[in-house]
């Protein structure tokens, strides 16, 4: 688990901790780990939702975004018994202007499963920045 805690002022994100992981076992201990039923969760990266539905679980609100219109179609089918606290977007990891539009959250997930360099990672941390 690599926990990044930015505490920036970034309106939108402002002072939330970044959490990356390597696999999706370490992935989902941080969730058991590191999730209160008070937080607010942006998930880059939800892909078809699988770890977003297990988030939705623990937390007041969770928000997915993924680019893929496809992957998300699949979220949202997976995803139709959740309650009102989940939502899900089409959206660039890398369009900041429109995750800043989602709202406020206190902890920000990052789903790299199959893009572990971090030489590809370090440039969308920074955008977090």
């Amino acid at each position: 688990l690599l926990q990044l805690d930015k505490r920036r002022n970034w309106s939108g994100l402002k002072s939330i901790p970044i959490l990356v992981t390597y696999n999706v076992k370490d992935y989902r201990e941080a969730i058991s780990r590191c999730l209160t039923p008070s937080d607010s969760v942006l998930e880059v990266g939800c892909h078809c939702g699988t770890t977003t539905a297990v988030i939705s679980k623990l937390c007041q609100k969770v928000v997915g975004i993924d680019k893929s219109e496809y992957r998300l179609s699949q979220a949202r089918e997976r995803c139709a018994d959740a309650s009102g606290t989940l939502q899900f977007h089409v959206i660039d990891a890398f369009d900041i202007q429109a995750i800043r539009k989602l709202g406020e959250f206190t902890v920000l997930f990052v789903d790299i499963s199959g893009n572990a360099k971090l030489e590809k990672l370090l440039p969308l941390l920074n955008a977090y920045e």
